[in-house]
């Protein structure tokens, strides 16, 4: 890796702007941070169900809290491994994907 003139030319590759995987990697920390925070939020849910008067958790009411929290805790634990590697392209895909998904269970099983 040769680094010259604003510039960072790897071996096998042409020049990448050092700019561009500096932005790509903020971005990509922000996928993982706000899934993060997707998960806490549906985490909660499940405790603000289980304020309920009479203590009796409704299958209704936890089904689609644990759904998205699964789903949701799965798409942190890619987008983590991602970043990792370095995979910033393949984690912008994963991250749309996982709010898709987060919309469908929203959207699918009616949580209001």
């Amino acid at each position: 890796m040769v680094i010259s003139e604003g510039t960072i030319k790897t071996e096998g590759a042409g020049p990448v702007s050092g700019f561009r995987s500096r932005r790509e990697a903020v971005i990509a920390r922000a996928e993982v941070v706000i899934l993060f925070v997707a998960l806490i939020k549906t985490v909660a849910g499940i405790y603000q169900v289980k304020a309920l008067p009479g203590n009796l958790l409704p299958s209704d009411k936890v089904i689609p809290l644990a759904t998205g929290s699964v789903v949701a805790a799965g798409s942190c634990l890619v987008l983590t491994v991602l970043c990792f590697f370095r995979k910033t392209l393949i984690m912008h895909v994963a991250f749309v994907l996982a709010i898709v998904g987060l919309v469908l269970v929203k959207v699918l099983l009616h949580i209001d």
